[in-house]
């Protein structure tokens, strides 16, 4: 091989090498490394007025009264005839969440972007397809600047697990704060 071609695959193995570096260290400082951005169980809770557990995630306060949580529940249904079963050997569990926006602009809260925490550890998003079929369970909400929200979130999880705790987060790409539901 000559002199050139071997600059030219030494310079091309530096610069992968170098583009690779980037790409790890860029995803580390933007991810914050490996279990930082998970949430810590009772991070920032307090007791609101109306004796809710409320947590803050960003810009978002969230509050759940814990006994209003719904378990066990074989099906939902909207009023009408339709009716959505849970699969075989799931239930779904409902959690009506409130939501109050500190800020002094428009908020959006997605159901897809919570996360129920069940005793077995399973990590379960909000099912917003059958948001749908229960009142009150609208999720893709606006939040109107220092106004509030609620809605009730469901989930889908194994008919013999139980569910331990509640993240909920104010934005795509915040931390989440969790709420102990059990």
């Amino acid at each position: 091989m000559t002199d050139s071609k071997k600059k030219i695959n030494t310079g091309l193995i530096v610069a992968i090498a170098v583009v690779a570096i980037v790409l790890v260290v860029g995803g580390v400082l933007a991810f914050g490394g490996k279990g930082k951005n998970e949430p810590k169980p009772n991070d920032n809770v307090t007791k609101t007025e109306d004796n809710k557990t409320g947590v803050k995630d960003g810009d978002i306060t969230f509050s759940v009264d814990a006994g209003q949580t719904r378990v066990q529940v074989p099906e939902i249904s909207d009023g009408s005839v339709v009716t959505r079963k849970a699969g075989d050997g799931k239930q779904f569990v409902l959690v009506l969440v409130e939501a109050k926006n500190e800020t002094s602009e428009e908020k959006s809260l997605y159901a897809s972007d919570q996360v129920l925490i069940t005793k077995n550890g399973e990590r379960v998003k909000a099912d917003a397809g059958v948001q749908t079929f229960v009142e009150n369970g609208s999720w893709y909400e606006k939040i109107p600047a220092k106004g509030k929200t609620s809605g009730t979130l469901v989930f889908e999880i194994s008919a013999d697990d139980r569910i331990k705790e509640i993240e909920l987060h104010g934005g795509l790409a915040t931390k989440g704060a969790v709420i102990q539901l059990d």
